[in-house]
């Protein structure tokens, strides 16, 4: 009975093949009487697997065994238990340093997994950034699409006014000469139209005053002769009278003969004297009416020189007028230059874009 029991555990019990290496083994089962439990541990160089068979061995009959053999079979399951439990304690050693190491491991694999993690978090940071300024870059270049083809369109319009202001100004300026060649022409032609006007009225007036001096003086001398006739009459009418009332005087006639010769001599000297004294007042009035008449001419003489000069000052107003008109092409050049200077820029400044 004792053999039966010694025996049957051995029989019933597991028995563990040996590996040849130990770092190797995939699986190790402990099993000890302190603790009745298995314990199961991976290594991480699965190059080599040991597997733990389960060898049932044939029961031993009490029969066929002798003492002896039962002693000697006692002994060496004493021996290869206490084998078995050095290598199981051995094992589990080993596999609490591999546990260990795989602990290290595993916190090492987590702590890189943490910094992993941390930068994938910083680069989704970065990433999201990048993203969020390329949104804006996109956004930015947009409107500065938009605002180019707008400043585009503007500067199109601008070239487009540019070129009619151009053309009018080509226009205006041709007009300006035209005017300016014609305005000359025109002064030229009113110099000599107001020249041979002067010309003429000087010639009129001389050769008009000419012949009313010529005929006044003309006139006067009539006048002066026949005045001095009729002075000469009257003062032979007076020396005859004197003759007369001295003869009277002398004769101491009274008789009628005489007093009617008197009385018609001086009747005649009264006749004579209003007759001198109408055509003196004739004489003055045709002085006076060819005085007027020369002041008529001398105005209209002043007149004309008025118009003349009136016809210089046009003339004047006009050079002006295209003095004015050339300052503001100037200015309208000046204006067109700077409009092509700032297009220019502004297309050297939207092409570097």
């Amino acid at each position: 009975e004792s053999s039966v029991s010694n025996t049957a555990p051995y029989d019933e019990s597991t028995s563990l093949q040996e590996p040849t290496n130990t770092e190797d083994a995939t699986e190790v089962v402990e099993k000890s009487p302190q603790h009745h439990q298995t314990k199961t541990s991976v290594t991480s160089t699965p190059t080599k697997s040991a597997s733990v068979t389960s060898t049932p061995t044939k029961p031993i009959l009490i029969n066929q065994l002798s003492p002896a053999s039962s002693h000697h079979l006692t002994a060496s399951d004493k021996i290869r238990d206490d084998e078995i439990i050095g290598l199981q304690r051995q094992h589990r050693n080993e596999i609490d340093e591999m546990l260990q190491q795989l602990d290290q491991l595993e916190a090492e694999y987590s702590n890189q997994l943490q910094s992993i993690q941390q930068e994938n978090a910083q680069k989704d940071v970065i990433v999201s950034a990048l993203g969020q300024q390329l949104a804006e870059t996109q956004r930015r270049t947009q409107l500065m699409e938009e605002e180019y083809q707008s400043k585009q369109m503007e500067m199109e319009s601008m070239d487009i006014a540019i070129r009619e202001t151009v053309e009018r100004e080509d226009r205006l300026c041709a007009t300006i000469e035209e005017m300016k060649r014609e305005r000359e022409a025109e002064a030229v032609q009113e110099k000599i139209k107001i020249r041979q006007a002067v010309e003429r009225t000087e010639r009129d007036m001389r050769r008009s005053a000419e012949q009313q001096f010529g005929e006044a003086n003309r006139v006067y001398g009539k006048l002066k002769g026949e005045f001095d006739d009729a002075m000469s009459e009257v003062d032979e009418l007076k020396l005859a009278l004197q003759r007369s009332e001295d003869e009277a005087r002398r004769s101491k006639m009274n008789d009628s003969a005489t007093r009617a010769d008197l009385a018609r001599l001086k009747a005649d000297l009264a006749s004579a004297e209003a007759a001198i004294l109408e055509e003196t007042q004739l004489n003055t009035t045709q002085l006076e009416a060819f005085q007027k008449r020369e002041a008529e001419m001398q105005a209209q003489l002043e007149q004309a020189r008025q118009e003349c000069q009136n016809a210089h000052m046009g003339l004047a107003n006009v050079v002006t007028e295209k003095e004015r008109i050339l300052a503001e092409n100037r200015d309208l050049q000046s204006v067109c230059e700077e409009l092509m200077l700032i297009v220019e820029g502004a297309k050297s400044y939207f092409a570097i874009f």
